[in-house]
């Protein structure tokens, strides 16, 4: 099978020259189709929507991808300066992977929790198909693509040891059909890898078609003249009972977590840009000489060679009673507002989070001090934008477990398909203040195991399985297990508090 993943390394994908026109409608549509058997019967459809996903929208997908690695689009192609000799800085602030990687990190950098509590057989499944894929590492890769580019892709198969496997698909050469009810169902997906070669100059793909039942593996072909024919292809059957390609979305509208404030960045590169052409100019700052040359024998020729030199000379001036200027020499050079030109910076900066809904943390509001509850308010934008995107990622995780379901029901390892009872919480990866939680729940008389508030000092206690072991070790097998005390409680919580106050010192 070819890579999926292509696109890490680098490849030339299409560029729009012109960003300042902005996304066209069609670079994000879905493409819809009546029938999976209606679109194959007609492979030139087919043919067509590859090359309009192309040409459309993987433009689109590569500009977003482009502010993420700070090689951002509109300051990139900004027109050069009218004089060569001045500086002309391009200054591309990845604010878009600033954005990306909290969102990344604040969604999966703890796990999320899959478990059916319903049925043993298949929370079993989940766990060994967890283990095996290492699904922590591939719902954050998910999670990132989703914050990019509005939309992830994940790939199904069973591989030749029989274990089922998920991977990311590459979004710059995936896409999926949905029909045209009202419910939008999946009929059909495509992948299109390129190959990194050309045939007569064009690219090369290997045009890949997914449908309920089977897979369709079609000849190399040029990307720009290509042309699918169905008696060409190689089908393979599975037993997914649905398309094997996933479509995360990351909203309603597949639109990136960083891709409405892109403005906002473009004129923040613009901003940083100009200072740093105005600090190197003034360094090198034109020097200005005014006199009378013709005593010196200079010609106007001689004076305009000057210019070469940064030097610009003019010749001295009459004054209207018949008095000539005094020689002069100064530099020239535009003035420079620093408190004009922070102000504007500092509010594009504010503007860049605020619209985005991701917090500053070098803003002093966000200090070390501030109550747990003043935190959520702060951080209340944020989570309703990941309430949405947890939304939208869980129904991806339902269907990537419901094929799998449906894959080991019909070869009988499975005896049922049934999601209802598979539960997905997300646990947003924050810091905790432990000691005002362990308080208002010892105040409540509530009871904690031993197990459980070792757990809470991973620094110290790493293990608390093996820590317990080593406490009955060391008393011989006679120390009282179970539920805290009163007096352990109060203990506890004094230990807690000590433990806080040494991070925070």
């Amino acid at each position: 099978m070819a890579s999926i993943n292509n696109f890490e390394k680098g490849l030339d994908t299409p560029t729009n020259t012109s960003y300042m026109s902005w996304f066209s409608v069609d670079s994000n549509i879905n493409y819809r189709y009546e029938s999976a058997d209606a679109l194959l019967a007609h492979p030139e459809v087919l043919s067509i929507m590859i090359r309009h996903h192309f040409q459309n929208q993987v433009p689109r997908l590569q500009i977003l991808d482009q502010y993420y690695k700070a090689k951002n689009t509109t300051i990139m192609k900004r027109p050069n300066r009218k004089d060569d000799e001045r500086a002309d800085y391009r200054i591309a602030n990845n604010f878009g992977k600033v954005i990306s990687q909290f969102m990344v990190g604040y969604m999966t950098g703890n796990s999320i929790q899959v478990a059916d509590k319903d049925d043993q057989n298949i929370d079993k499944m989940i766990a060994d198909v967890n283990d095996v894929n290492d699904a922590d590492s591939e719902n954050s890769d998910l999670a990132l693509d989703l914050s990019k580019y509005g939309r992830a892709y994940e790939l199904l198969w069973r591989d030749e040891e029989d274990q089922d496997r998920f991977a990311l698909s590459n979004v710059f050469e995936t896409f999926v059909i949905y029909d045209t009810t009202i419910e939008r169902k999946p009929i059909m997906a495509v992948r299109y890898p390129r190959l990194g070669f050309a045939t007569d100059g064009q690219e090369t793909v290997q045009p890949i078609v997914y449908t309920a039942d089977a897979v369709y593996t079609f000849p190399v072909t040029p990307l720009g003249s290509i042309t699918l024919k169905a008696e060409q292809a190689v089908t393979e059957p599975h037993r997914f009972g649905g398309v094997p390609i996933v479509e995360f979305s990351n909203n309603r509208f597949r639109s990136g977590d960083y891709e409405d404030v892109i403005p906002l960045i473009d004129a923040y590169d613009a901003a940083q840009s100009d200072l740093a052409n105005y600090m190197t100019d003034l360094n090198d700052a034109m020097l200005w000489l005014n006199g009378d040359w013709t005593k010196a024998g200079w010609t106007a020729e001689d004076l305009v060679a000057l210019k070469k030199a940064n030097i610009l000379a003019t010749t001295d001036a009459v004054g209207p009673d018949g008095s000539r200027y005094p020689t002069t020499a100064q530099y020239i050079y535009k003035q420079y507002d620093v408190t004009g030109t922070e102000a504007h910076l500092k509010r594009l900066v504010d503007d860049i989070h605020t619209m985005s809904n991701v917090p500053d943390l070098n803003d002093t509001n966000f200090s070390g001090t501030q109550s747990g509850e003043s935190m959520k308010y702060k951080l209340l934008g944020l989570d309703q934008v990941c309430g949405v995107k947890a939304k939208m990622f869980k129904h991806g995780l339902l269907r990537r477990y419901k094929l799998i379901m449906s894959l080991r029901a019909g070869i009988k390892e499975l005896s049922k398909v049934d999601t209802t009872g598979i539960s997905i919480n997300f646990s947003y990866n924050l810091p905790k203040a432990i000691t005002s939680d362990l308080q208002a729940y010892t105040a409540a008389q509530g009871e904690i195991s031993e197990k459980t508030l070792m757990g809470l000092f991973p620094s110290i206690i790493p293990n608390p399985d093996a820590e317990i072991k080593a406490l009955d070790k060391a008393a011989g097998g006679k120390r009282q297990q179970g539920f805290m005390s009163d007096e352990e409680k109060a203990r506890a919580f004094k230990q807690s508090g000590q433990q806080t106050q040494g991070e925070q010192q």
